[in-house]
């Protein structure tokens, strides 16, 4: 009960006692601060793991457990910088050029699917354009050519063209500047048509332009490395505070605060340390698995952006990506969710601690937010993420077993 009585209390345990409790010979330890006694804490311990630490708390008081647990925290993030120079060393940056070239790719797909798609929702950009069939007059779109034989043609005469290059953008991320139009056949048509057989060429049809310019993720986890970096000076500063007696928050919310951050890093690197294991197999379903973990990751780093213009410039980055991977899906997801959403943990906790803001006000937000997910929100951040957040429960509820004791 460090000097709880100065305002100063580290651990959630103090909240149990008032400022007349806090005289000499008041104390039932084995210690007493308020007869010059000092804490049983030895300053220049520490542990290596959360697992490590679990294993020897029972022999500890609680505002120790919370002292070794924010150094355990830096070893942590120590490691996981570690592991993110071993991923990047490597030709990490060829990953991110494979991710661009799927999404070129994709881009005529999707326009074909915009106009000749079965299904009449997502052909919906043909009430955007009329036809003509052959040398016909104007009509809506589409024309059914399935009841001719030969080869025949289809102009396609674009007539509102605000309306669909906004649906387009929103739709698959496509921007105007990607778009031209000209000849589109069906494979059939490249040789002899014979007999019964039936193709159909489409002339003013929408197809990739030779000017698309797809963002790189890159670019935001490149944004994001000084922030996450800056999670060390962050933990070492309240460590000087903290062994100075003159951090006057409580400890828990420290630790809820920086240990998710340190846990959205590991998840973070681990996803990367997937991306390196997808891109070697260039199989349509890895590719699109590729995608989906190359966002996860930019997902989970976006709130160590940091200032609030990087960040809303890096929102309106990724709001372009993620519709551009309409079949990978991270849009309404749960992770998209937990990330955007600014009343929950990561966004809340990374952008008070890239502000350099470690007040004890502030880490009391923080952690808030962080109580404030739900088992959903932890498992959509994913494994790593969760398993670490497991370990870190197992030191933390030791102190809320006391306090309900």
């Amino acid at each position: 009960m460090f000097a709880c009585q100065r305002g100063y209390c580290p651990s959630p345990i103090c909240q149990e006692y008032s400022a007349d409790d806090f005289v000499c010979g008041a104390s039932e330890d084995d210690y007493d601060v308020d007869c010059g006694e000092t804490m049983p804490c030895d300053f220049t311990k520490s542990y290596d793991t959360l697992a490590d630490l679990a294993n020897v708390m029972d022999t500890m008081d609680m505002y120790c457990i919370n002292y070794y647990s924010i150094n355990v925290l830096g070893r942590m993030l120590d490691d996981a910088m570690v592991d993110y120079n071993s991923v990047v060393a490597g030709d990490y940056d060829k990953k991110f050029n494979d991710y661009v070239d799927y999404i070129k790719d994709t881009i005529p797909l999707q326009l074909r699917q915009f106009l000749l798609g079965s299904n009449s929702t997502v052909s919906r950009g043909n009430k955007y354009f009329e036809c003509a069939f052959g040398t016909g007059p104007r009509q809506a779109c589409p024309i059914d050519t399935n009841f001719y034989t030969g080869r025949v043609t289809v102009t396609y005469y674009l007539v509102d063209a605000d309306c669909f290059y906004a649906d387009l953008a929103a739709t698959y991320g496509i921007q105007k500047e990607w778009v031209e139009f000209g000849e589109y056949d069906e494979t059939q048509c490249r040789g002899t048509v014979v007999g019964d057989e039936q193709c159909t060429i489409y002339y003013g049809f929408p197809l990739k332009s030779s000017n698309v310019t797809v963002d790189n993720p890159k670019d935001i986890i490149t944004k994001a490395l000084p922030g996450i970096r800056s999670l060390n000076t962050t933990i070492a500063l309240t460590q000087l505070e903290i062994n100075a007696g003159t951090w006057t928050g409580v400890l828990d919310d420290v630790i809820q605060t920086i240990s998710k951050a340190v846990f959205l890093v590991q998840q973070a690197i681990d996803s990367m340390k997937s991306v390196v294991k997808i891109a070697d197999d260039y199989e349509d379903e890895k590719e699109k698995r590729l995608v989906e973990t190359i966002l996860g990751v930019v997902l989970l780093v976006l709130p160590f952006v940091g200032e609030l213009d990087y960040f809303t410039e890096s929102m309106v980055v990724l709001g372009r990506m993620l519709p551009l991977a309409t079949d990978v899906g991270l849009v309404g997801t749960t992770i998209y969710s937990v990330v955007e959403d600014p009343s929950l943990a990561p966004l809340t906790i990374l952008t008070a601690l890239m502000g350099g803001a470690r007040t004890p006000e502030t880490f009391s937000t923080t952690a808030a937010a962080r109580r404030k997910m739900t088992d959903e929100d932890i498992e959509a951040l994913g494994p790593v993420f969760k398993n670490n957040n497991m370990n870190y429960q197992s030191v933390a509820g030791q102190c809320r077993k006391e306090l309900s004791a």
